[in-house]
């Protein structure tokens, strides 16, 4: 499964609680998604994928992969990417980095193999709370209506307000849009938080429905919200040999996505084939 991904990496502080204003703003607020190449886990570096699977346990709720990122460092340079991926047993937080070498006028190769670490933050035992929100009016919403929402900008904004508040102080919220290939949409948002020994993770969605109507739908989440039990870090060992690609996992409104559903495109652009 693939779909269009959206993380305010670029203009969002951390959390809720660095975004209060924007989150306060009135009116529907809709997320302006694109095609990328990063925010699916099957997008994860395969060997690091791989040396990382082990910490994997529970039933997942969220996963997120950040764009790479390169900097530069004396006559060199160097290659570095996060991630994140949450269940009801764990909060796995990944960094890897790896040396370039400058190869002309903004150009990079590798220099080198990836080195990378896990931060597992293991959970206390914790059942799965299940709510639904509506919205007051659930007339709905044409897609002339949508087209004047406020563009948000942290995918915790087209939450409502008691789902904002949960993960408040932790990373930005990461959200995708998931083509059914029959007409309809579910759009999902996964955030989580680790504050003082305490975890909170949420995922939500909403659809499937049509696209035009996808503000006025209800949502439904998952949290987990439980004490922290251990946090270690891991020196992940990878082998070229061990690399194999990360498996596109199953969303958290999985059992309610089609199976084969690809990449949802902007509106106005042709229909294509995903990869």
């Amino acid at each position: 499964m693939s779909g269009l991904y959206r993380f305010g990496e670029a203009t969002c502080t951390p959390g809720v609680a660095g975004a209060r204003g924007a989150l306060g703003d009135s009116g529907p607020a809709r997320v302006s998604y694109t095609v990328t190449d990063h925010g699916d886990w099957s997008h994860l570096v395969p060997e690091i994928a791989a040396a990382a699977a082990a910490h994997l346990t529970g039933e997942r709720l969220g996963a997120w992969v950040h764009k790479t990122s390169t900097r530069r460092q004396g006559d060199g340079a160097y290659q570095s990417l996060r991630a994140w991926w949450t269940s009801d047993r764990v909060v796995v937080e990944l960094s890897a980095i790896r040396p370039l070498a400058l190869v002309g006028d903004k150009r990079f190769r590798p220099d080198g193999p990836w080195a990378a670490q896990a931060l597992v933050h293991t959970l206390a035992p914790a059942a799965v709370a299940a709510h639904s929100w509506s919205r007051r009016s659930t007339s709905p919403v044409s897609t002339a209506t949508a087209g004047h929402s406020r563009l948000a900008k942290d995918s915790l904004e087209v939450l409502p307000e008691p789902l904002r508040r949960l993960t408040a102080g932790g990373p930005p919220a990461a959200s995708l849009l998931w083509d059914h290939l029959d007409g309809r949409m579910t759009e999902e948002v996964m955030a989580y938080r680790v504050i003082e020994r305490r975890a909170v993770v949420l995922a939500a969605w909403r659809g499937p429905v049509r696209r035009g109507t996808l503000e006025a739908e209800t949502w439904h989440s998952r949290v987990v919200d439980t004490a922290v039990v251990e946090t270690r870090t891991y020196d992940l060992q990878l082998s070229d040999a061990s690399a194999v690609p990360a498996r596109r996992e199953t969303p958290a409104a999985g059992r309610r996505l089609a199976e084969g559903a690809r990449k949802a495109l902007p509106r106005g652009c042709s229909r294509r084939s995903a990869s």
